[in-house]
């Protein structure tokens, strides 16, 4: 199992009004291809524990769920950021918000949050 992040998010037409849709879209798994134009995000499962209980298998799986936003401002990253995080609020919870950064070699600035996922089995 895992949690559709890729489909709900790039399915949102503010976010594809920032980073692209269809096989356009600057939305990666894990890592971003080196040399990506900006803006663009990256989605990182970071794990989350299964719901178990003691009468069988557990019901459910919860997701914690990395998104990082990079743009070459830090306010269009802060944009990107958040016409994501309107787009999985409906099914997910935001659980850690506003990690900024800047990388030190791309100088592209980074927003950073975490949501947690609970996917029924």
């Amino acid at each position: 199992m895992y949690a559709p992040a890729f489909s709900t998010i790039s399915a949102s037409l503010d976010v594809q009004a920032l980073i692209g849709s269809g096989a356009d879209i600057r939305l990666y798994p894990n890592e971003a291809p080196q040399g990506t134009p900006v803006p663009y995000a990256v989605i990182t499962q970071i794990g989350g524990p299964t719901e178990n209980q003691l009468s069988g298998p557990g019901m459910a799986d919860l997701y914690l769920i990395q998104i990082d936003c990079y743009s070459d401002s830090l306010s269009q990253a802060r944009l990107v950021a958040g016409a994501i995080r309107s787009s999985l609020e409906e099914v997910a919870d935001v659980v850690s918000v506003g990690r900024e950064s800047r990388d030190s070699k791309t100088r592209h600035f980074g927003y950073q949050f975490d949501i947690e996922w609970l996917i029924p089995r």
